[in-house]
């Protein structure tokens, strides 16, 4: 297992498998990849070389992000590939979940296990000002038929300062309903985030508070960003408080690959490496994987904390 110069391990490979999306969230930071966006460079043929790479330097987790995923029409095939070359102790991805009741089925057969799904609002006004879609009643249909195909579901609710606070009852319920887990996340002034971040940033400690009030059993996920878990009834609920948290970083155990083929170190920062020379090229299949492998390494050793 690789770690980084601050001991923390690399176990988990992000990857954006495309930058296109059928919504338009107000706040969406695109995975810290930078414009220009709809650019779609990796083809299924470089998913087994990143895979392979991947697994030969000792990364046990995937999460397939967008984007939105589902968009691709091979997407199937995307997660047959990671599965097949990463030999992945989990794989799990990160959807809109409008697109979910279509795939669900077909991407459980192909090895997907867990999906995130993002519901910032259970309130269809609040929903589609978020989203810029009229859409809840289809992901909540998502939702449900990945339950029932038996896939692990988490609601992503980005808690946004007077606008989705006040809701938090309603997800509870909701998830108690559906079977789901919830993480509460904080906006990010990433991408799109930094253009409204002063306006709508909410500090999740006051929720904390509530939650600790709430909660039956408490206790802090050290492996993921010491991340805060509390269980309210039947449900799991994380807290992912991200901004200005070097416990957050601290407990960072993951890089990123854009849809335009290039490993980013840390979300919040610019410094990347392309693999798409290697990707492109005429080398042979492993050949690839041993350079991409060594991009990898080379990533891991840029890994620092962005909040100390």
């Amino acid at each position: 297992m690789l770690r980084d110069l601050w001991g923390r391990p690399l176990t988990t490979l992000r990857i954006n498998v495309t930058s296109r999306c059928n919504f338009s969230c107000i706040f969406c930071h695109r995975e810290g990849e930078r414009e220009p966006w709809n650019k779609e460079d990796l083809v299924l043929d470089d998913f087994a070389v990143i895979a392979e790479a991947a697994y030969r330097v000792g990364i046990k987790k995937f999460k397939l992000t967008g984007g939105e995923p589902l968009v691709r029409k091979d997407i199937v095939k995307v997660v047959k590939i990671i599965n097949e070359y990463g030999r992945p102790r989990d794989i799990s991805m990160t959807t809109n979940g409008s697109l979910l009741e279509e795939f669900a089925e077909a991407l459980r057969e192909a090895g997907l296990q867990r999906v995130n799904v993002s519901l910032h609002s259970l309130h269809p006004k609040r929903f589609e000002y978020i989203t810029g879609r009229s859409m809840l009643d289809k992901v909540v249909r998502g939702i449900r038929k990945a339950k029932d195909v038996g896939m692990s579901v988490k609601i992503n609710t980005v808690v946004l300062k007077g606008f989705n606070k006040r809701e938090l009852e309603s997800l509870i319920d909701f998830a108690s309903k559906h079977g789901t887990d919830i993480q509460l996340i904080e906006l990010q002034p990433v991408g799109l985030g930094r253009k409204l971040f002063n306006d709508y940033y909410q500090s999740l400690e006051e929720i904390r508070e509530l939650l600790f009030e709430m909660s039956t059993k408490t206790t802090i996920r050290v492996e993921q960003h010491y991340r805060d878990i509390f269980i309210v009834g039947n449900v799991r609920i994380e807290l992912i408080r991200a901004y200005n948290n070097h416990l957050f970083c601290m407990g960072c155990n993951r890089v990123r690959i854009t849809s335009n083929g290039v490993i980013l170190p840390c979300i919040m920062r610019e410094t990347g490496i392309s693999l798409i020379d290697i990707l492109h090229s005429n080398k042979t299949f492993e050949e690839k994987v041993r350079e991409v492998q060594s991009r990898l390494m080379l990533a891991n050793l840029l890994r620092r904390p962005f909040y100390k």
